[in-house]
């Protein structure tokens, strides 16, 4: 199902041509001794991991999912002791980097995974019925709702494997902005994304409960919003947000070297690119609540952390036949075995089910961070990502 692009992230390979491993070995260490801190998983080490690695002026970290905008050292430790402590394995791939950097300013981003271990059990068991209880007692959806959201979870939870347990590698990326301070890098803005799988985790439509937590996220931003910002930064917001709507622009947003990281998992590098891009989201709208950004300066830079939604309109017609070319693309492929053909034409047709359910309209919530460049008044990278909400064996293809 590709109308959201694919469930991996691709062609990142294709833009770290235009790093420079030589000039950025300091900020390399930085990530390697990041990564340690998430290999060794030392509750007891966090406050100087922290006061180490981040700036002590109001740093940022996006999260993976819901509620999860932790802005200052306080909230940055707490996000640490929850992933240290709950959070699958990280493993971030430290060989292939981009990296770019302008004096005292810096911006990355890496692929990576969350590895997860499954397992059939008693009480893996006991949790899905739990779930399905509260899904049955759940008075705000109708019985429709209730029974293709079941199947759709069951139809990822339970099908054949060989194994009892079973590893399986969440497709990871991480993005960010460094700052020199005392004449050492430090984090100043990173984003957590996980890889969507065939359709965003969190759509509006399905759920009440997903339409408080946006809310919540709104709020919690506004909490923050304007750190610190030059005056003329929420102005070049809208008037991008408006050339991106209607598909044109006399003014150009972008440098030769500006990366986004897009809704489909793909990396787009250098203006024209970029604008194809945007050009081609001819069937989505966004919007994005730009007047309650968390915007922080720093020279000439200005890191941009926003959440917002992301909307279209699919006919269940439309849906059909996006699944009738899927189900041919699975049979004709070589890569497979037939058990996991099976699996996955059996994950499509619950897509289908549960998402043509809640009707037409899509409105799935969105997250953006991205570097300004005042001077030039271009953006230097952006970050878009889906909030990650379930972790079900089957969400993704991949196992190892």
């Amino acid at each position: 199902m590709n109308l959201f692009g694919t469930q991996k992230f691709n062609n990142l390979d294709k833009i770290l041509k235009h790093t420079n491993p030589s000039s950025n070995q300091e900020i390399k260490k930085i990530l390697e001794e990041f990564q340690l801190g998430y290999t060794k998983r030392n509750i007891d080490d966090i406050d100087h991991f922290v006061d180490k690695l981040f700036t002590q002026d109001t740093p940022i970290v996006v999260g993976t999912s819901f509620n999860e905008v932790f802005v200052g050292i306080k909230d940055i430790k707490e996000l640490l002791y929850s992933d240290w402590k709950y959070w699958g394995d990280v493993n971030l791939d430290l060989a292939n980097v981009y990296i770019s950097n302008n004096q005292d300013t810096a911006w990355f981003m890496l692929r990576g995974n969350v590895k997860h271990s499954f397992q059939f059990s008693k009480e893996k068991d006991a949790q899905y019925v739990d779930i399905i209880k509260n899904r049955m007692v759940d008075s705000s959806l109708s019985i429709n709702d209730k029974i293709a959201h079941i199947d759709w979870m069951l139809s990822l939870a339970y099908h054949h494997r060989a194994s009892i347990k079973r590893n399986a590698c969440i497709p990871l990326l991480l993005s960010g902005a460094l700052i020199k301070e005392d004449n050492s890098w430090k984090f100043k803005q990173m984003q957590f994304s996980i890889a969507k799988p065939n359709f965003p985790d969190i759509r509006l439509e399905s759920s009440k409960y997903f339409v408080e937590q946006y809310q919540k996220d709104i709020r919690r931003i506004k909490e923050h919003a304007y750190v610190s910002t030059s005056n003329n930064l929420h102005q070049f917001m809208e008037e991008w947000l408006t050339s991106v709507s209607k598909q044109q622009s006399n003014k150009n947003y972008y440098l030769p070297h500006s990366l986004v990281l897009g809704f489909d998992n793909q990396c787009y590098y250098g203006e024209k690119a970029i604008n194809t891009y945007f050009r081609e989201l001819q069937s989505m709208s966004i919007s994005l609540e730009t007047a309650q950004g968390i915007y922080q300066q720093h020279a000439e830079y200005t890191t941009a952390t926003i959440i917002g939604l992301l909307k279209c309109k699919l006919s269940k017609e439309q849906l059909l036949l996006l699944t009738e070319a899927e189900i041919f693309s699975i049979l004709q492929s070589n890569k497979e075995d037939d058990a996991t053909k099976l699996f996955t034409i059996h994950r499509s047709i619950a897509y289908l089910q549960k998402e043509a359910n809640y009707g037409e309209d899509y409105s799935y919530p969105i997250r953006m961070s991205a570097l300004y460049n005042q001077d030039k008044k271009c953006f230097e990278f952006i970050h878009f990502s889906f909030p990650y909400y379930w972790t079900i064996e089957g969400i993704y293809n991949d196992h190892n």
